[in-house]
């Protein structure tokens, strides 16, 4: 048996607790992903089912579709929305194409294949009745490119002529890919331009929560700051905690007591991404209860009051699939930052205990 120094000893003992390190991050960051994309997995069935009850809840008589649009149109007129400019364009849905997500991995194109996601949307038919919407949000989207203060940055880079391409190319494939959305019949939508996009046989009743949108944009004093809150639950700023969740880890106790201090409230943050994330929402969820509110009032006043509950039902369904959508974007950051700490947490106590028996 070979002695070793006690310096030796030493240096052989901190190799070998680097080493263990590493492979409780790497095990416990495979845990985490793991464990965050089953729990995905686990949850599409019943994200599935809350969207079928969503589109059951909106079905409406062709009789009660005559009075909800009747009743959107005197909305508009009376409540001093149309004075403001806002207009209400009804998508022929009737004519509906496969959904163009489904297509797009039928085809077996790639989330991050631009080019053929571009030449795939190109060879989708939209309803003669529909152009027109396309164009509208062409403009639009254009319009959000261009402000962006990162995006003319680029530009700046790119040059005038690559500018102009680069935004074309985007803007259409975001109008195009929105409108199928709308001739499907998947979503209604009021855009800050003043234009409410409304499904007109599959999404009737929903054209009152978007005239509540509307409402709070047009007269509302705090939804400019609402709207803004609302960025913060941005794809990159949950993307960025999806990361600190997966990659990062709780931090041990200092000797050093500032060094410490910042430690707890690192493995504090940590231990709390779930809520934190669910915060993140708080505007979103607040703005789309507001606008339900507001439309389920407008409906009260045009409508029967059978048709109003029927709307005001249809509301309460739409706010739970924000509210499903939230709750499972923070349980699956939880999980993922919970069981990473978890995994590494419980090798470090069985080697511990290994060295203590022994």
């Amino acid at each position: 048996m070979k002695i070793y120094s006690v310096s030796q000893q030493n240096n052989i003992d901190a190799k070998r607790q680097k080493k263990n390190n590493r492979r409780d991050y790497a095990l416990g960051t495979a845990s985490s992903v793991a464990s965050a994309y089953a729990f995905t997995k686990l949850l599409k069935p019943l994200r599935t089912e809350v969207g079928k009850s969503f589109l059951k809840v909106q079905e409406t008589t062709p009789a009660e579709r005559i009075e909800i649009h009747n009743g959107l149109n005197k909305v508009l007129k009376d409540s001093g929305l149309q004075d403001k400019g806002v207009k209400i364009f009804r998508v022929n849905d009737n004519a509906p194409v496969q959904n163009f997500e489904k297509m797009r991995k039928d085809a077996g194109i790639r989330f991050f294949d631009i080019k053929g996601q571009l030449e795939l949307i190109e060879n989708v038919k939209i309803n003669v009745d529909n152009k027109e919407l396309e164009s509208i949000l062409k403009k639009d989207f254009s319009a959000r490119i261009k402000s962006k203060p990162l995006n003319r940055l680029l530009f700046r880079i790119l040059g005038k002529e690559e500018s102009k391409k680069l935004i074309e190319k985007v803007a259409s494939f975001a109008a195009r890919k929105s409108t199928l959305m709308y001739q499907n019949g998947e979503n209604a939508s009021y855009y800050h331009s003043k234009l409410v996009v409304l499904p007109e046989t599959k999404l009737a009743g929903a054209g009152y929560h978007e005239l509540g949108h509307a409402t709070a944009h047009q007269f509302g004093k705090v939804d400019k700051l609402i709207n803004k809150c609302k960025r913060i639950a941005s794809p990159k700023v949950l993307a960025a905690l999806a990361l600190i969740a997966v990659l990062g880890k709780q931090k041990p106790k200092s000797e050093n007591k500032f060094k410490n201090t910042d430690n707890k409230a690192h493995n504090s943050i940590r231990k709390h991404l779930g809520l934190i994330t669910l915060g993140l929402f708080a505007p979103t969820l607040i703005d789309e209860a507001n606008a339900s509110r507001i439309g389920n009032k407008l409906a009260k006043s045009v409508l029967s009051p059978e048709l109003a509950q029927k709307v005001r039902k249809a509301n309460k369904a739409a706010y739970m699939t924000y509210v499903l959508g939230a709750g499972s974007v923070a349980a699956v950051i939880q999980l993922a930052a919970s069981v990473k700490d978890g995994v590494i947490k419980h090798r470090k106590d069985a080697r511990t205990k290994q060295t203590q028996t022994l």
